[in-house]
């Protein structure tokens, strides 16, 4: 009795073992780009994986994409991770080429250097500001499954612009203005108009240049969502900043489109907190999980 008590214990505890993901992490440099370096993590299975999850943080980024839930749940499934940030490391690499064409060039030249042909399967996953790079990228890159979190139907410039135009605030977007250090809807006017007029002006809405803004406004959006080969899930919060009544009936035209799912969940899209990342997570095993 003894001894079947001591196996049964053994059993269990190599069962926990064979439960657990295990994955291994590189931090890593693209310097293939002869004007700077770009930063990328990659998470790999111990064993050989037939699935990869491509992910574009937003900017700032926030959130610890390496111990966040999300990414969790992807291990957990099998996936490879590939992680492409924003260079930012020193003024030179903020500033450099700082426009949505050379966060593009750098997001394909890591893509062809780590992951291209090598998995049967390609999940890409864009949050903020990486989230309004999917649409351009699902195609070339081959995506089978897109999915973007927390953006607006426009560019951020245009939603920004809208603000100065509405009868009042949400207390999200109070907070962020406050994190700019604007003070109320007139400086953000200021701001706004100085960031259209000069686009290689002294910056204005930290922490990206003119420049940078501009060319996330001047990208064909709307033909680019709707360009998509393979099916696109596009993840809103409710009391997210950029989510209103007018965006809610454009996203309901959008998901008119037989690959475009527009989905809606309860918070302010602010994913460091745990219930609303919950949320987030409960919605992503609905799209990843029967695969």
């Amino acid at each position: 009795m003894k001894y079947t008590k001591h196996i049964f214990i053994l059993c269990c505890f190599l069962l926990l073992l064979s439960c657990k993901t295990t994955v291994v992490y590189q931090d890593k440099i693209d310097t293939n780009q002869p004007y700077r370096e770009v930063p990328y993590q990659l998470f790999k299975q111990k064993k050989s994986s037939s699935k990869v999850a491509l992910i574009l943080p937003d900017n700032p980024d926030t959130l610890n994409i390496a111990n966040a839930e999300v990414t969790a749940l992807l291990k957990k499934e099998g996936y490879d991770i590939l992680v492409i940030n924003k260079p930012g490391s020193t003024i030179q690499d903020v500033h450099s080429l700082d426009s949505r064409e050379g966060r593009l060039a750098d997001i394909v030249s890591v893509y062809q250097q780590e992951i291209a042909g090598q998995y049967e399967h390609f999940l890409l996953i864009g949050i903020g500001e990486g989230a309004y790079l999917v649409p351009k990228l699902s195609h070339p890159l081959q995506s089978d499954t897109s999915i973007v979190i927390n953006i607006g139907i426009k560019s951020p410039l245009h939603d920004y612009s809208e603000w100065v135009i509405a009868d009042s605030l949400t207390p999200r977007q109070t907070q962020i203005l406050h994190a700019k250090n604007i003070v109320d809807l007139d400086e953000l006017k200021t701001r706004i108009s100085n960031t259209w007029a000069n686009e290689f002006g002294a910056e204005q809405l930290a922490p990206n240049t003119n420049h940078q803004w501009l060319s996330y406004a001047q990208a064909p959006f709307i033909q680019e969502i709707f360009a998509v080969a393979k099916p696109i899930y596009w993840i809103n919060f409710d009391g997210y900043a950029m989510t209103s009544a007018a965006h809610r009936k454009e996203a309901a035209l959008y998901s008119t489109h037989y690959l475009i799912n527009y989905i809606e969940l309860e918070g302010s899209g602010n994913l460091n907190n745990e219930e609303q990342m919950l949320l987030l997570v409960d919605k992503l095993k609905t799209i990843i999980l029967p695969r």
